[in-house]
């Protein structure tokens, strides 16, 4: 270890000690100026250099620009002292991540260590590649270094593995280096194989990363996998160093299994032979029967059980993904439901998870095992640890089937009186939507829900009371009992609040059907009784149920106009207001006929969906739980069917709306591609139009574009990242604290293929990650693009990790800006996050370059005009905050997809361009031309394009770009 450097440790010092900022700044500042005179002298010593260097790294890491220091970071590194090369290339990775731009002297440098015969250099250079590959600028440049150290026997196994995790850098960076070299991976593959664990274990790693991308690529793998897992763990065949409390190599155990099932996303297209079948079946029966493979003195170590829980964990998770049969399920859950009694928590808790995992993988069958461990699971609701308290009422509510519902809600019931505060509200509603779910018999679901609000209390939450009124109103058959039940709690001698809106309600509405066993008097009795006890929604749904008590009881009507005068001088605004509007209508002598209009009965609800849902948090296997129920039940027990809608589909809108366009000047129809059109040369459509508004100015204010409509729903920022993009076909499309993603295009005429790589930057994992590709357009009769997507990303995220969306989109014809798709994205970390984007997928990027002749390009300007008119062509006049240059605005035009045709138009402040416009119903020619103002902040874009309509549809993409550039 290098000693400490005194100047850099009393530097430190000054800098911690400063009182206020503008201390700390004058500190920085004169040392900046010192060391900036160290450098010009040009005498310094590898130490002094390494050591300004360190000063500098700390400078900038405190937020302060540095505006030298790369050129000797650059020297450190060329030096042959490990020290001080170390600091280099931490000094240079400071300096890449700053995005400064990489000059050759690095890359060579870099390109030495690598090949050098030093394999602390190697493991530098390596380490250095991997901290930058996500910046981009290097990964293409030393792939090929990086695979000859990988692959070669005589690199040290050091240096091999240090190489495999920096491919997987660059694989991560760039996923387009596995396309441009897919040779490789049966020689990465084979390092699963090696004979060095620390090899194996990062060779996984990489392997794993091209599995997830391409499983057939790496489908030679998954013998190795197995027979490397049968010799790990039934043979037991490990180096002593890799044993952990007796465990052989269980951190590659785990990632063996993790790496297997990539490989194998769906048996059923993918069978395993018997063979390999066979052998992983033997490595997954010791794995989960097996308890004690190792010697009695670590069985009491916390450690060697973590280690055991892990792997056991690893085998589940694989088991029910490759052998989710009937024979190997009880092995699974036998297993797993050992650890529910497990004395850590953590292994309680993880094991819960999983079998949440393995009856939702498995369907009735996992649910019906694991119910065998429902009073396990009961007890667990009782744990000391909050969260396992959670995982436990998640597991039961994703076990729940119609066989053990009414048991289930009796437990939960029951210990709602004895949870926690905090978890009665989750309870409530897991209770709810089971008993709406399974339920068969109207009596055990009237009285079970109104058991619950009697048991919850002011915990229920509204849209618990508010389902049991809907499923109430919906069933005729249910409606007495519900009133009987109803007066019956009414009648305790407390209860809580929601019990009294429901009552209000459901009284109000259905309170005649039991007259004969509580009479009109006893119903007002009960539900007034607490009139000045609840609150003031209370009490208005309270006057409500009076006044259809008026309209239906003669005899209590004295009662309850002296309970409208009484509240008519009410402290609240809305119960005074209430009160004094039910008292006129009661009033009015029109012999009721207005309170009967009011007063009329409740229809039916017509949303399906439970409101419910909503709520349930953490679990997501709920989604499949309707479906165990036949659709005969469901309509029995919520009295919706299945055919109803709550909105009805809109009617669909001709995606060509817009006014008809003016009588073109020429009649002469035309589809004539550049390639068609006769080459005769007009000089009258080289003369600039005139203007039409009445201002002899071309670059008149008043007719600029109005901006874009429609927005608002985007998310914030959208905007920058989607312009961006109309230029390039990658970059960064969205970027906030939480995440970035990256976004790539490649185009085949009409076709585009689109990669969305999402990357992780929030401080925790994100979960439930669901992105989905909506188009745009209206009218899906005949839709003017199709989108496909080729590959759904990963819900789980891990901290700093990435997942991506591929999709292919076919441009089938014209469509506007505004009808892009839009991406939905919706995700879990921390807190639940949306974000909606408008995907660059416009028709202008269905536009290649068409070279053009400059003698060719004005003949064909005119025929265009000739042909088609005002249809073919759109022209605006728009100013920009930036000045553009001619050279600037030909490489916009260049990336818009056209090619710039040189010294064609007279005004060489001009610019003009030609492009082929693909779409699957044919090609067109388009052809534009901008003038550009002297100022070069007033531009007038002229678009002309030998099919109706695309003409502004281009303009109005080129517009942007300019305006937003």
């Amino acid at each position: 270890m290098s000693p400490p450097m005194k100047g850099l440790v009393q530097f430190i010092a000054d800098i911690r000690n400063a009182k206020v900022h503008e201390e700390e700044e004058k500190r920085v500042q004169a040392e900046l100026v010192n060391i900036q005179k160290q450098f010009s002298s040009g005498n310094l010593s590898g130490y002094q250099r390494k050591k300004y260097i360190c000063k500098l790294m700390y400078i900038y890491m405190l937020g302060h620009r540095i505006k030298f220091g790369y050129r000797e970071a650059i020297e450190l590194i060329s030096s042959q002292v490990f020290s001080e090369k170390q600091i280099g290339y931490m000094a240079a990775l400071l300096f890449v991540s700053g995005n400064r731009e990489v000059d050759g002297a690095l890359i060579e440098h870099v390109r030495h260590d690598l090949a050098v015969d030093n394999s602390n250099f190697n493991a530098l250079a390596l380490q250095f590649l991997s901290c930058s590959a996500e910046f981009g600028q290097l990964g293409a440049s030393f792939e090929n270094d990086v695979f000859n150290l990988l692959r070669s026997p005589l690199t040290p196994a050091l240096v091999r593995k240090k190489a495999c995790l920096t491919m997987l850098a660059l694989y991560r960076a760039d996923p387009q280096t596995l396309s441009r070299n897919p040779g490789w991976v049966p020689r990465i593959v084979a390092l699963i194989d090696d004979q060095n664990l620390g090899v194996a274990i990062s060779a996984v790693s990489l392997t794993q990363f091209i599995a997830r991308i391409d499983p057939i690529l790496c489908k030679p793998a998954v013998p190795l996998v197995i027979g490397r897992l049968h010799r790990l763990v039934v043979n037991r065949e490990c180096p002593d160093e890799y044993l952990y409390y007796g465990n052989p190599a269980p951190w590659l155990t785990v990632k063996l299994m993790g790496l297997l099932e990539d490989l194998i996303p769906d048996p059923t297209e993918t069978p395993l032979d018997p063979a390999n079948g066979a052998v992983l079946g033997e490595v997954l029966s010791s794995t989960l029967s097996s308890t004690k493979l190792a010697p009695a003195t670590y069985h009491e170590s916390l450690e060697y059980r973590n280690t055991r829980h892990s792997i056991l964990f690893a085998a589940v998770s694989l088991s029910s993904r490759v052998d989710a049969s009937p024979e190997g399920l009880p092995n699974v859950i036998r297993a797993l439901g050992g650890l529910l009694e497990a004395g850590e928590t953590n292994a309680r808790y993880l094991a819960l998870d999983a079998l949440t995992k393995v009856a939702a993988r498995s369907g009735a069958s996992g649910s019906q095992k694991a119910v065998e461990h429902l009073p396990k699971v009961m007890r667990l609701l009782r744990d000391r640890d909050v969260s396992v308290r959670q995982k436990a009422l998640d597991l039961v509510y994703a076990i729940c089937d119609s066989t053990s519902v009414e048991n289930i809600c009796r437990d939960l019931l029951a210990y709602m009186g004895v949870a926690e505060y905090s978890m009665r509200p989750d309870v409530a509603v897991k209770v709810a939507v089971l008993a709406e779910k399974f339920a068969t018999d109207a009596t055990w679901y009237v009285t079970t829900a109104l058991k619950l609000i009697a048991v919850a209390g002011s915990h229920v939450a509204d849209e618990v009371w508010q389902r049991i009124v809907q499923i109430v109103v919906n069933n005729e058959g249910i409606q007495p009992l519900a009133c009987k039940t109803l007066v019956r709690h009414l009648k305790a001698p407390s209860y809580p609040e929601p019990m009294l809106k429901v009552g209000a309600f459901l009284l109000g509405e259905y309170g005649h059907l039991i007259e004969s066993s509580a009479s009109p008097k006893e119903q007002f009795d009960l539900v007034y009784a607490k009139f000045y006890q609840c609150s003031f929604a209370s009490r208005a749904m309270i006057l409500s149920c009076f006044l259809k008590f008026f309209l239906k009881y003669e005899e209590l009507r004295p009662l309850i106009l002296d309970v409208f005068e009484s509240e008519s001088a009410s402290i609240d605004s809305e119960i005074q207001q209430r009160a004094l509007e039910y008292l006129k209508i009661v009033t009015r002598n029109d012999g009721l006929s207005l309170l009967k209009i009011v007063t009329v009965g409740m229809p039916s609800f017509t949303n399906k969906t439970s409101p419910l849902i909503a709520r349930l948090g953490s679990v997501k296997i709920f989604e499949k739980g309707y479906s165990k129920v036949p659709d005969s039940l469901k309509r029995d027990i919520t009295g919706i069917s299945s055919s109803a809608s709550a909105v009805p589909p809109p009617a669909p809108h001709p995606r060509k709306g817009a006014p008809a366009p003016p009588p073109p000047r020429n009649h002469a129809a035309s589809s004539a591609t550049l390639q068609s059109l006769p080459r005769s040369f007009s000089s009258q459509d080289v003369i600039l139009p005139q203007s039409t508004s009445g201002s002899s100015n071309p670059f008149d204010r008043s007719r600029t574009a109005s901006p874009t409509k429609g927005l608002a729903a985007l998310s914030p920022n959208w905007e920058e990242g989607y312009t961006r993009l109309l230029r390039f076909d990658q970059g960064v499309f969205f970027e906030n604290s939480l995440l970035k993603i990256i976004y790539r295009l490649t185009r085949e005429t009409n076709s585009l293929s689109g990669d969305l790589q999402v990357v992780n930057k929030s401080p925790s994992q994100i979960t439930g990650l669901v992105m989905e590709i909506r188009p745009g357009f209206l009218n899906s009769d005949d839709p003017p693009y199709m989108i496909n997507v080729t590959k759904v990303p990963d819900a789980f995220v891990p901290e700093n990790g990435r997942t991506r969306l591929q999709f292919q989109a076919t441009i089938r014809t014209e469509f506007g800006d505004s009808e892009a798709p839009v991406l939905n994205l919706s995700f879990v970390s921390g807190g639940f996050s949306t974000i909606r984007l408008r995907l660059p997928v416009v028709l202008a990027k269905a536009v290649a370059h068409a070279p053009l002749e400059r003698s060719s390009f004005f003949s064909r300007w005119g025929q265009i005009g000739s042909a088609l008119g005002a249809e073919g062509e759109s022209q605006l006049i728009f100013k920009t905050t930036t000045a553009f240059s001619v050279q600037n605005s030909s490489r916009i035009l260049s990336q818009l997809g056209f090619a710039v045709v040189d010294n064609a138009d007279p005004n060489p402040n001009n610019v003009v361009g030609a492009g082929i416009l693909h779409t699957a119903t044919g090609v067109s020619g388009c052809l534009c031309r901008l003038e550009i103002a002297p100022d070069g902040q007033q531009f007038r874009l002229t678009m002309r394009c030998t099919r109706p309509r695309v003409a502004g549809i281009i303009l109005s993409t080129a517009v942007s770009v300019f305006k937003q550039t």
